[in-house]
């Protein structure tokens, strides 16, 4: 599966950026959880301090995930 993310950067701080609906969110938080150590790698992965992920509902105000770079929340 294919997912769209941008790294956004300041104060020395740098995120990898998933703005996600609330189904996708749910589906899929387990998995970014469990690759964020894989992701977060400055060497091998794309390199960041940890994920944003932003629940983006039309319904309900939207909702922010922060995930680490070991994966705990």
């Amino acid at each position: 599966m294919w997912l769209s993310f941008e790294k956004w950067h300041a104060c020395k701080n740098d995120f990898i950026i998933f703005d996600l609906s609330p189904g996708q969110c749910r589906q899929l938080l387990p998995s970014i959880r469990e690759r964020a150590p894989e992701l977060c790698d400055r060497r091998t992965g794309i390199g960041a301090d940890g994920i944003l992920i932003i629940e983006d509902s039309r319904d309900e105000p939207s909702a922010l995930h922060i995930v680490n770079a070991d994966g705990t929340v």
